[in-house]
């Protein structure tokens, strides 16, 4: 079997995992480029202690397969040993794909998912467990939906599509009910602080003082291109249905704004998905 030193990658700036919910939900921040490496935007994933359909058995769930280091596996692999359970399933999307081959290296077994083509036919020509999940109603083999559901986000056309098949960019987010947290790919991006990023000290915000993050679907940002109105809709109304009370995103900075916390802040933070429903 591969070391995980030999699969993991050699970047050494990455933070070690962040307990988010005791015992079942941690946070992970890796570094990434975004627009040929001008724009810092960060990976952030999650590995979640979900529970298998039927046994009520612990099963880790990687949401997001950003780029390993070997000290990011060997925390992984702690909590493997602490929960008596295995990383079994890595949650990739469209756009979210780069590293999954890694990580099937790393964890040997795992099945990795993916939200619609475009990410599983980069990866076509690889042997590691792949699959495609279906848009309008994406699911995890064998867990509980009540330990970790998927929610679609439909309607929208993708950017930078070569094949037929991928113009319409396949999207979900992960939702925990019994933690009543959310965490979304792409469609929402926190503000970066840039201050920060060069160098400069720069004061964590107050839930209160978070920024809005930016609605990747409007002006400024349009990784989801708006293809049928009614659809993106009815995706938006389902986020904004969920009971939500922990908010965690796929890139910006854990302490400005990637993490949000209270029902106050996780509504400031999602209230741009109103602007994809018609009043009525």
């Amino acid at each position: 079997m591969a070391s995980a030193a030999s699969t993991a990658g050699k970047s050494k700036s990455f933070s070690h995992l962040v307990e988010i919910i005791p015992d079942h939900v941690w946070m992970f921040s890796t570094p990434f480029r975004f627009f040929g490496g001008l724009l810092p935007i960060n990976n952030n994933g999650l590995i979640i202690r979900a529970r298998r359909k039927g046994t009520g058995e612990p099963v880790l769930v990687a949401a997001n397969a950003p780029e390993l280091s070997p000290s990011l596996v060997n925390d992984i692999n702690q909590v493997q040993t602490s929960t008596g359970a295995k990383v079994e399933v890595v949650l990739g999307t469209d756009w979210h794909h780069l590293f999954t081959k890694s990580w099937a290296e790393a964890f040997p077994g795992v099945q990795v998912l993916f939200s619609g083509t475009r990410g599983w036919r980069q990866h076509e020509q690889e042997t590691f467990n792949k699959q495609v999940l279906d848009r309008k109603e994406p699911t995890v083999p064998d867990v509980d939906e009540s330990t970790l559901k998927l929610v679609p986000w439909l309607g929208f056309d993708g950017v930078s599509t070569h094949h037929p098949d991928d113009k319409r960019r396949g999207e979900f987010s992960v939702y925990l009910p019994e933690h009543k947290l959310l965490y979304i790919f792409d469609v929402l991006i926190p503000m970066i602080p840039f201050k920060r990023m060069l160098g400069f000290h720069a004061t964590p915000p107050t839930e209160s003082e978070m920024p809005t993050p930016g609605s990747n679907f409007g002006k400024k940002l349009a990784g989801f291109r708006i293809a049928e109105p009614e659809l993106c809709a009815q995706s938006a109304k389902a986020l904004l249905a969920l009971d939500v009370e922990t908010l965690c995103f796929s890139h910006g900075d854990m302490q400005f704004g990637a993490v949000r916390r209270g029902k106050q802040s996780v509504a400031a933070a999602m209230a741009g998905l109103k602007t994809l429903i018609p009043p009525q």
